[in-house]
């Protein structure tokens, strides 16, 4: 059962009264859904979608997966999907992939596909359609995709490689956990011997004919569904994809595909597993249970289970989530869920995540019963659900008014599940009301009586998941057999309600006035309050339930002396954990529910300032919570040392993970082993540098003179409105304008080349390099556009050199850019993980192939693909509010830098000459860091 909450946040609209829908009617197809099967068994989803405009996504399903995999083949239905961008019967070699990037559909980003053990999914995304031969172009591939893909001798011996390294890449603790319960989880079933990424030896040694053959007897129309979801004419489309895909031939005799149930167990199954990287032990309960049977996915009473499951899950965490705060226990976190398993099966999973240490382990374990049956027993209260519906029905609201800014993907989302699981497409107005009336009519005695049914005697799955140094503290299955035939007589009590406290501040604030009004660049509107607060104001169109603001000062912990640095560091996890006002933090979000209000203060290495979201009918509850943080900020030493505990034991555990020695290395040598390198990155020992006696005082250093701030909204903001709210919880804060300025700590890059290579044990042995070439350099805003179209132009070259041509990484990760604050410097990075017998090879292909750009220059076309993609994401990122806020904060922090006005032409004016020559600039001081880790 997927996720409903998913499928409602896409669907969503329409508010009012409604006649109560029945609930064993079929539930009524989206009216502007246009759905169809062809001759050949071809199902297609076509819908008209405007946001954003002038783009489109084009993507098709194959109810096929690694499931349909013999065991001479595990693996080949992923490897076939890496295939369908090598060569298709229209587009030879990479010439899809190469005709994708030139109109802005970046490989990777745009241009994917995705293998799960039941369907292949492929994608192309956010299409600019402003050409009938883009469109036309696009359906081809999916044509193609269909049932012409090539996968010729030389395409699929130079993906081997590839395919190694994704394995490689992927290859870590999770992957080695998941593989070690997989026999429990799925035992008896296919699923417990199908991973999707495949078994090495076979991927190494099938031949090309064996792929083939998967191919021809599994992609065909009848298992096959196409989705296009955008900006363009429905009837066209429909037209288009008829003629072009009902040429496709039906499947003659095709083979039946096998459904491979999960089997139903009497008894317990229990399973372990430990593995030396292990940051943590787990622990699990799963409680399977039958899916809904097919025909009746389409009823709302079936439908609408997985939303009152979502309710009755969302009360367990928060219960949890109170609990969490008052105590150091040996759980660290208590998760409690429910959705679909594999095949048959649902699942209601309990899962503990337990503190290092054997002596944990027995601890956690009776704790996690223990809250368990204390659900199983006594069931929630009135005042829990009524929090969570609040919540709950909040969402609807907004998903309502923001029923036209859906982007085309999420309705995609619901196109493919009803193809793989038939679950309905109903219309944004009936699944407003479908869900109003659950929220309406979901009483407590329903909570409890489906809770109780969640618990069963049978179908029960257990798994401990240990460090190996942890392993002897994994309990025998004659122990949790009897744990859990004990839990009946546990002494549990029954919970107790806490009073709801309201969010009012201690003192009322004095309103101060607007003094002066003006309007400044981009429609924005700029008040300046008596206490000296400046107010910019832009009104956007582009949600009707989004309010966005933060409030900036400079400043930041680069003020602080190294003494108090590491408790600055520490001050936003301070006031997050405290609370505010009189309330602590749980009282806090209990006083939020039923309002979207998200209010998060920061003390960075340049500034302090506080980050909220909201909406235009919760803006006074932000405003009057922002004033609390300023005014009457909460220090709970109590609850702020549990949480520095419980950070410090995070932060030992997190050693075991080899990848963390190279992240420390490179931290420190990027700041030439500076003091304050850790402001990336804490160690365990930074801990206990923190006094949080000096709380207060860093708080009053940063927060105490509001005057100095400015406040920066975005979003629906109706100014008539907002304004008196403004002045009295903005103009309201006391202070003096003192002009604070940020002050630079000193810290550098080296310079130079410099060279570290780090050995680590590793399970799976991979090696790692991470290279950056700094330069201290001007900023302007000309020059950090040319270096994000040197980033797309690195990318390209990258990933032809190092996948494609030698077939050593899966992916490469490179960064350039041009950094303003404290000192201005271009800075240039690369990383990657591969083969411990290519590190060498690649690391020097990738200094080698930057120096041969900064001398012959970058190719015209790759330029062309980096602007094209640039261009579109622009247009596409000016339809969202947090573009806009971006810009208006960036005007009203940096004395009116507009980032927005000429942004395109300054892009198109950028030439193959202009690039090379930041990037010679980058490369003339040789200031090179090359950090590389490789097993032992």
């Amino acid at each position: 059962m997927k996720s409903i909450l998913a499928l409602l946040l896409i669907t969503m609209s329409g508010l009012g009264t409604y006649a109560q829908i029945k609930p064993d009617a079929a539930l009524p197809t989206d009216p502007k859904l246009r759905v169809g099967k062809l001759p050949n068994g071809l199902t297609y989803y076509i819908r008209h979608n405007n946001y954003p405009k002038g783009l489109a996504d084009f993507q098709i399903f194959h109810a096929v997966g690694a499931m349909q995999e013999e065991d001479n083949q595990n693996g080949l239905a992923h490897f076939l999907e890496h295939q369908a961008f090598k060569g298709l019967a229209h587009f030879p070699g990479k010439s899809m992939t190469n005709y994708m990037e030139k109109i802005g559909v970046k490989f990777g980003e745009n241009l994917n596909a995705a293998t799960t053990t039941d369907y292949t999914r492929y994608m192309i995304n956010q299409v600019p359609i402003s050409r009938q031969g883009i469109i036309d172009t696009c359906l081809l591939v999916l044509s193609d995709w269909s049932g012409s893909i090539t996968a010729n001798k030389e395409a699929v011996d130079s993906e081997r490689g590839v395919i190694k390294e994704e394995w490689r890449m992927r290859g870590g603790v999770d992957y080695r956990i998941n593989q070690g319960l997989s026999p429990y989880f799925f035992k008896g079933s296919k699923y417990a011997i199908r991973n999707v990424i495949g078994d090495m030896k076979i991927i190494e040694s099938f031949k090309q004919q064996e792929l083939l053959d998967f191919y021809h007897k599994w992609y065909r129309p009848d298992l096959q569904a196409v989705a296009i979801v955008g900006d363009f004419d429905v009837d066209a489309m429909e037209a288009a994809v008829k003629k072009l895909f009902s040429k496709l031939p039906k499947a003659v005799n095709p083979t039946a595909k096998t459904a491979y149930p999960l089997s139903d167990n009497k008894e317990l199954i229990y399973g372990t597993y430990s593995d030396k990287e292990a940051s943590s032990s787990s622990i699990s309960l799963m409680f399977k249970h039958p899916q809904q049977k097919w025909a009746d996915r389409q009823k709302p009473s079936t439908y609408t289970l997985g939303y009152q499951y979502a309710i009755i899950t969302s009360m367990m965490n928060s219960r949890w989530e109170e609990l969490s705060h008052k105590k150091d226990f040996a759980i660290k976190g208590l998760q409690y869920g429910f959705g679909s398993f594999v095949a048959d099966k649902d699942v209601f999973s309990v899962s503990a995540d337990v503190k290092p240490g054997v002596a944990n382990i027995m601890p956690a374990f009776d704790m996690m019963l223990s809250e368990t049956e204390r659900f199983k027993r006594y069931g929630f209260t009135k005042g829990e659900l009524d929090l969570v519906k609040a919540n709950f029905k909040r969402r609807l609201e907004r998903s309502y008014l923001e029923r036209d800014k859906k982007p085309n993907n999420n309705f995609i989302e619901s196109y493919m599940n009803n193809f793989l699981e038939n679950t309905p497409m109903i219309s944004a107005e009936v699944s407003y009301k479908l869900f109003t009336q659950v929220l309406d009519n979901f009483t407590l005695a329903q909570a409890n009586a489906m809770l109780k049914g969640l618990f069963t005697a049978q179908n029960v799955i257990a798994t401990v998941v240990t460090s190996t140094e942890d392993a002897a503290g994994i309990p025998s299955r004659e122990l949790v057999v009897k744990k859990l035939a004990g839990m009946s007589a546990l002494p549990v009590e029954i919970y107790k309600d806490k009073a709801l406290v309201k969010l009012e501040p201690k003192t009322a604030p004095k309103p101060g006035k607007v003094i002066s009004e003006q309007k400044v660049d981009f429609g924005a509107t700029l008040w300046t309050l008596a206490n000296g607060a400046k107010v910019y104001l832009l009104p956007t169109p582009h949600k009707k339930d989004e309010l966005m603001m933060t409030a900036y000062s400079k400043g930041g912990h680069s003020v602080m002396n190294d003494k108090d640095y590491f408790s600055a560091r520490l001050l936003t996890s301070a006031m997050l954990t405290s609370g505010v006002g009189n309330l602590s933090s749980t009282e806090l979000s209990n006083a939020l529910a039923g309002k979207i209000v998200y209010v998060t203060p920061f003390l960075s290495e340049l500034s302090e300032s506080i980050d909220c979201s909201t909406t235009p009918s919760d803006a006074e509850t932000m405003l009057k919570l922002v004033y609390m943080y300023f005014t009457e900020p909460r220090f709970d030493e109590a609850a702020f040392k549990m949480d520095m505990k419980k950070t410090k034991e995070n932060l030992v555990s997190r050693k075991k993970n080899p990848f963390s020695a190279l992240q420390d290395s490179v931290t420190y040598i990027r700041s030439n082993h500076h003091y304050r390198s850790s402001n990336l990155i804490l160690d365990a020992n930074d801990i206990d540098k923190v006094d949080f006696s000096k709380m207060k005082d860093i708080h009053k250093q940063a927060f105490g003179n509001p005057a100095d701030f400015v406040f920066v909204f975005t979003g629906a903001i109706d100014l008539v409105k907002v304004k008196p709210m403004i002045e009295e919880y903005i103009g309201g804060l006391t202070g003096t304008h003192r002009n604070d300025e940020w002050r630079d700590v000193g810290k550098r890059s080296p310079k130079g080349p410099v060279s570290i290579e780090i050995k680590q044990k590793m399970e799976t042995p991979k090696s790692t390099t991470f290279i950056e070439y700094t330069r201290e350099a001007p900023y302007s805003f000309r020059r950090a556009i040319t270096m994000q179209l040197l980033q797309g132009i690195i990318d390209i070259r990258f990933n032809k050199l190092l996948r494609d041509e030698r077939s050593g990484v899966y992916s490469t990760m490179s960064e350039a850019s041009i950094v303003q604050d404290p000192l201005s410097k271009l800075q240039l990075i690369v990383s990657f993980e591969t083969d411990p017998k290519l590190m060498d090879e690649l690391t020097k292909v990738v200094h080698q192939e930057l120096k041969r750009l900064s001398v012959e220059g970058v190719d015209a076309a790759d330029l062309a693909k980096g602007r094209e993609f640039m261009n579109k994401s622009r247009i596409q990122r000016a339809t969202n509010n947090g573009y806009w806020h971006h810009i208006l904060y960036t005007y009203a922090t940096k004395n009116g830098v507009n980032n927005d006005k000429d942004a395109e032409k300054v892009l198109n004016e950028i030439d193959a000459k202009e690039v090379k020559a930041i990037l010679t600039e980058i490369l003339e001081p040789n200031n090179v860091v090359t950090v590389t880790m490789r097993p032992e």
